[in-house]
């Protein structure tokens, strides 16, 4: 489970005078997941919400993961954590997109659910093509925070 990874993270954010974001409160959550219904057609999966329900999104050393609505990053107020809806919609104005529930990306991937089968994936920006499967939204987030914390250290 990516809890153990993400505690290392938080320790290693807090280290380098960085915080991580507060959890999603429960009316964030329940406004995220009515607007997902309405604008994407989708609920958001169980993991994704769990994951909020801990921290509100992410941003770490080129890793985003996206929050309930776009949201200042705590010690840079000045930068926004997209939004999960927001992203999504912008994701769908590039068609072959529209296939995906997207939960973050890095300088290279997007971390996704493939509609289509069902699977949770690591899809390359520039090309869509699947470079990884994982059997849940967790191993997902959990490969996506083990990455960039190994090349941070």
């Amino acid at each position: 489970m990516y809890l153990k990874i993400l505690d290392e993270l938080a320790d290693k954010m807090r280290s380098d005078g960085d915080a991580m974001q507060p959890p999603a409160t429960e009316q964030q959550l329940l406004q995220v997941r009515k607007k997902a219904q309405e604008k994407l057609g989708h609920d958001l999966p169980e993991g994704y919400r769990r994951f909020l329900a801990e921290v509100n999104g992410l941003n770490y050393d080129g890793l985003v993961i996206y929050a309930t609505e776009p949201s200042p990053i705590i010690g840079y107020e000045h930068e926004l954590i997209e939004g999960f809806v927001e992203a999504n919609v912008d994701d769908r104005e590039f068609e072959p997109m529209s296939r995906y529930l997207a939960f973050g990306q890095n300088e290279f991937d997007v971390f996704v659910l493939d509609l289509k089968t069902g699977e949770y994936q690591v899809i390359n920006q520039l090309r869509l093509n699947v470079c990884r499967v994982a059997g849940s939204f967790d191993q997902l987030l959990e490969w996506a925070i083990a990455e960039r914390f190994e090349q941070a250290e």
